[in-house]
């Protein structure tokens, strides 16, 4: 079990849930926590020395870019994992890859610049690993969604919640050229200095100003293009290392099942997804996170108990494959629909 202290635990629970586009974002944060700003900043520099924070930058909403996303899952021999997974992570779509314990062990997130070539890149990864069977799971219904681990014994419902409720309040078309080039700064890792965005534009040769930057930012957001700036941690290293996907079948229960799901905070995200008859027919994934094998069975009970749902499969975290952010407007895209054209 990791260790926090006090001020580690306060800045954690602060950072994954509101990280303020400012100028000088960690003295806002001080501000708040009653803490320097000096003493914010080398707090976080060790957390993410420690690897317990993965990165600090924005949380898009592909679709509201323009990407084709879905969940695939894949039966792959034992023998080949490895392999299949270097081929799998070398996709630059490919988010969030694990092995779980499942016919389909490999599972992984992919976004695509378009419907059609997301069918071209499962088939032709399909085609790559060896795969003998393949699932491609769209999402039909996002219920709730982004991982906030919440540390030591704090909690943070009502964000969440408020989160979860404005996911789809917007359509305003596709992000314009200028946009583009703030969502490639915003996607960056934020270094850890008293000025940070003006340091991204420097670092990274961004075509804007910071005021720009941080104007755009709460604009993008507005649009719902842009779900949350944060910090996202390591789950594991966070202390949260019994993770699993649960899956489940609801028979009549309509839209109350859910109510269990949305109460539960170690869920972190809740979609409907694309149902097979006869071959895959547990249309709601539901991802739980818990610090004990224990706890998690705990919880799979207690959702079932309160849902009514007895239908259900945990798929369990074995290995962590990839976990990177997608670049969204970045070359790498056409290179490897160059690279692996011809199959």
């Amino acid at each position: 079990m990791t260790d926090f202290t006090d001020i580690e635990v306060r800045i954690l629970n602060h950072i994954q849930h509101s990280f303020p586009l400012v100028r000088r974002p960690f003295s806002a944060i001080g501000s708040c926590l009653d803490l320097p700003e000096s003493k914010v900043m080398a707090t976080i520099r060790g957390l993410k020395n420690r690897g317990i924070i993965r990165n600090i930058a924005a949380i898009f909403n592909p679709r509201r870019l323009g990407y084709a996303m879905g969940l695939v899952g894949m039966a792959i021999a034992d023998s080949q994992v490895d392999q299949a997974a270097s081929i799998i992570n070398d996709h630059p779509g490919v988010s969030h890859n694990y092995l779980r314990d499942h016919h389909f062990n490999i599972w992984f997130t992919l976004a695509e610049e378009s419907k059609d070539r997301f069918s071209e890149s499962v088939d032709a990864l399909t085609r790559a690993v060896g795969a003998s069977d393949t699932l491609i799971l769209k999402t039909e219904k996002v219920f709730k969604i982004g991982v906030k681990l919440d540390v030591g014994e704090q909690t943070a419902k009502n964000e969440e919640k408020l989160e979860t409720a404005s996911l789809s309040a917007h359509d305003n078309g596709k992000p314009t050229g200028d946009e583009k080039e703030g969502i490639v700064l915003l996607q960056k890792d934020l270094p850890v200095v008293e000025k940070p965005f003006s340091a991204l534009v420097v670092q990274h040769n961004g075509l804007i100003s910071e005021d720009q930057l941080l104007k755009m930012a709460a604009s993008l957001q507005k649009k719902g293009f842009m779900r949350r700036y944060a910090a996202v941690l390591r789950h594991m290293k966070a202390g949260f290392t019994h993770n699993a996907m649960t899956v489940w079948k609801p028979q009549g229960h309509g839209m109350s099942v859910l109510d269990a799901f949305l109460r539960e905070d170690a869920v972190s995200h809740l979609y409907n997804r694309t149902i097979y008859p006869g071959k895959w027919e547990y249309p709601l994934f539901a991802m739980i996170h818990a610090k004990s094998d224990k706890t998690l069975a705990d919880i799979v009970q207690r959702l079932s108990r309160e849902s009514g749902i007895t239908d259900y499969q945990v798929l369990h975290s074995l290995r962590e494959l990839k976990k990177q952010r997608v670049v969204y407007f970045s070359d790498e895209f056409e290179q490897w629909h160059h690279s692996n054209s011809g199959g």
